[in-house]
């Protein structure tokens, strides 16, 4: 699974690869996903 993410801090390089996860900005994650997960505090 493509995990592709966005938040107001870029996670450090070492734990995205670890997680194999990829940042990228707003509009780029509503075009891609397939599924979003909103967690609003």
């Amino acid at each position: 699974m493509k995990i592709i993410y966005h938040n107001r801090h870029q996670l450090d390089e070492k734990l995205e690869a670890e997680l194999d996860a990829k940042y990228v900005d707003f509009t780029d994650l509503i075009k891609n996903a397939d599924f979003l997960s909103l967690l609003l505090l």
